[in-house]
């Protein structure tokens, strides 16, 4: 709250500078959404483009990028992807780390509503500019081709994961994904390689008992009923009480 007060002092300079109230508008909005008061940064951020000279400033395009994350926050998804839409065209190129990151909420926005081709634009936006993120913007864009229901199109973005970005945070997700869709395309021994990696490699992802769920599927439907309960008793006995224990004991009673 200092900060704000401080803000608050310099506010009664403002009619002798006009870019000082403008910029006293914006920290105050940055000091509210830093406090995750996204209401009153939301006030303040609109203080701010409504203010005299505002418009000169460097602040003014990056404080739409600021109010599309303030309604992302508070869920107002449509009027995020407005606002981050109105900063893509304000930007001049300046800003290419903002941008790109900017490329991935309006990705995230188009997903979120269900528009996967515009989502896939985005997210390609983004790794073309290629500051920040990639391994993101490759995530969801494989997912997004997946919901559309291009599996082998989805694996090979998934693959540039694997392949280019060796120690991502999403490489668990990666390959889990990847296993999937062989799954559904009844590719199941593409998909063992993939469980196995997650067993082997991120013993403590969130995606471990579901790949044992899978594998204990895949082997049952090949008829290797030891193998089979091997992966399904080990999730009974590791994770018990979870959705998964229960489609192991499921699985165990067939």
């Amino acid at each position: 709250m200092d900060a704000i007060n401080k803000f608050d002092a310099s506010l009664a300079f403002g009619q002798y500078d006009r870019y000082l109230k403008a910029l006293c508008y914006y920290w105050k909005g940055e000091s509210y959404y830093r406090m995750k008061d996204y209401d009153e940064a939301l006030s303040y951020y609109r203080n701010f483009l409504q203010t005299d000279g505002a418009v000169e400033l460097n602040e003014y395009a990056i404080c739409h990028y600021n109010i599309g994350y303030a309604e992302f926050k508070r869920k107002n998804y449509r009027e995020a992807l407005n606002w981050f839409k109105r900063f893509e065209s304000m930007d001049k190129g300046q800003n290419r780390q903002i941008l790109g990151d900017a490329y991935n909420r309006i990705g995230d926005m188009y997903f979120i509503d269900a528009r996967y081709a515009q989502a896939i634009e985005n997210y390609d936006k983004a790794i073309r500019i290629g500051t920040t993120d990639v391994d993101y913007a490759l995530y969801q864009k494989g997912l997004s081709a997946g919901v559309m229901n291009r599996h082998t199109e989805k694996i090979g973005i998934l693959g540039e994961i694997l392949d280019q970005h060796k120690g991502s945070n999403y490489t668990a997700d990666a390959l889990y994904e990847t296993g999937r869709s062989y799954f559904i395309m009844t590719q199941v021994d593409n998909a063992i390689p993939y469980y196995t990696r997650i067993l082997q490699e991120h013993p403590n992802s969130s995606y471990l008992r579901k790949s044992m769920v899978q594998l204990g599927l895949i082997y049952y439907n090949k008829n290797n009923s030891d193998k089979s309960l091997e992966y399904y008793k080990k999730v009974v006995t590791d994770f018990p009480g979870t959705p998964e224990a229960n489609n192991a004991l499921l699985g165990i009673k067939n």
